[in-house]
């Protein structure tokens, strides 16, 4: 735990969830919330029940002593309202102390499915009536859609830009409904926004489609991205015609 928690300081993890939380006027010191519930993961990981309840009467976590349950639900809540701000202080933190290299970028996507039967409602609910009010709509990332691991439950779709030697730059989670091509434009503007927006942007070929090649090349930019072989007619000229390429 001592290891953790001086990491957790010196990545800057720490004074970034500290600037968000005094931001918001908390009270509740929720970056040690979030400190137990990463540090659980480490080692035989529970849920934030299992931390709370398990963990911290067993563990040498004195800082979390006084935290309740719902605090632990509460930090979840604040991480994710303010996730952009806290990632860019990171990732501009790590790249200093491990003298990183961006000048590659590398972004990927998956999903991941969750166990219940139901997507987020489109519309908020009628408590009289238990039926969706139309008038009142809302939005979800879980919904149905093209599973990595074949099954039908509904998903979010969650990518990741990440450095050459394997740090992360930022995260995102997509609706479960969302193809993976439409997603470089939102990942192109986030990067631009941590100053990204020249480097090699290098992705598979399930990013790869002509208005995503136009919108990654503006303003200078490059990218490399991976194709069907029968897919790019330059690819079908210029190499399949050719015997031994």
């Amino acid at each position: 735990m001592l290891v953790a928690k001086a990491s957790w300081e010196r990545l800057g993890i720490g004074e970034a969830l500290r600037k968000v939380a005094a931001e918001a006027n908390c009270q509740v010191p929720y970056g040690r919330a979030l400190l137990a519930m990463t540090a659980n993961r480490l080692c035989e990981p529970r849920s934030k029940l299992g931390v709370w309840d398990q963990r911290l009467p067993t563990a040498y976590l004195p800082f979390c002593q006084r935290l309740k349950l719902d605090h632990f639900c509460e930090t979840m809540d604040l991480l994710h309202a303010s996730s952009a701000e806290v990632e860019k202080s990171i990732f501009f933190n790590t790249a200093n102390l491990f003298n990183l290299e961006t000048d590659v970028i590398f972004y990927g996507s998956t999903t991941a499915s969750l166990e219940i039967d139901f997507e987020h409602a489109e519309h908020v609910m009628r408590a009289e009536s238990g039926e969706e009010d139309p008038s009142r709509p809302v939005s979800g990332p879980r919904k149905r859609g093209k599973s990595k691991n074949g099954t039908w439950n509904p998903q979010v779709v969650v990518a990741l830009a990440f450095t050459r030697e394997g740090f992360p730059v930022r995260s995102w989670m997509f609706p479960g409904n969302r193809a993976n091509v439409t997603t470089v434009e939102t990942v192109k503007q986030d990067l631009r926004g941590s100053q990204l927006n020249r480097c090699l942007f290098v992705a598979d070929a399930g990013m790869n489609s002509k208005d995503n090649r136009k919108r990654l090349s503006l303003g200078g930019g490059k990218y490399l991205l991976a194709a069907w072989a029968g897919s790019v007619k330059e690819i079908k000229d210029e190499v399949l015609t050719h015997g031994g390429r």
